[in-house]
């Protein structure tokens, strides 16, 4: 089992180091039951929650670099799904270089409140959803700049697409 993993020399290592034996950890995860989700409670997060690409409406998503709640990864693992149900047209990402949860000034949310409104004004989107666009629309609003940032993450180990 656990050669499958890229790292797994260096989890057996130090298990064997502790004192554990790591394949018998995992036949005993292995060989338990598997917890099967409440069907009404899928269908109800399923409505507006699953990464399965089907937009209707044009999305725009913020997201900080170093967001442990929201990860970037993950948003990208969105933008897969969503340019494979081919609704990628949909769909622009924004970065901003900082940590935590939803951490965006106030700029930063006028910024894509108004990218976001444009869109829908005028039908399409324009250069005002790049960092340097957005960065822009954050500085017409508050004194400092914005955080706006070109960033690609390392591609999600583990994208979840519904089913």
């Amino acid at each position: 089992m656990r050669r499958r993993s890229p790292n797994s020399g260096k989890r057996y290592g130090r298990g064997t180091r502790a004192g554990l034996d790591l394949e018998a950890g995992l036949r005993t995860l292995a060989g338990e039951p598997r917890i099967t989700a409440d069907p009404d409670a899928v269908r109800y997060l399923e409505k507006g929650i699953v990464f399965n690409g089907d937009l209707r409406i044009p999305v725009l998503t913020v997201n900080p670099v170093g967001d442990r709640i929201s990860t970037v990864a993950q948003q990208q693992s969105y933008g897969f799904a969503v340019r494979g149900a081919g609704n990628g047209a949909l769909l622009r990402q924004s970065c901003l270089s900082t940590v935590g949860h939803c951490t965006f000034t106030p700029g930063e949310q006028v910024a894509a409140i108004t990218a976001m409104t444009e869109r829908l004004r005028t039908g399409h989107w324009s250069a005002s959803t790049t960092p340097q666009g957005l960065n822009r629309l954050t500085g017409s609003a508050q004194d400092a700049p914005g955080r706006y940032t070109h960033y690609r993450p390392a591609v999600f180990n583990r994208p979840y697409f519904g089913d």
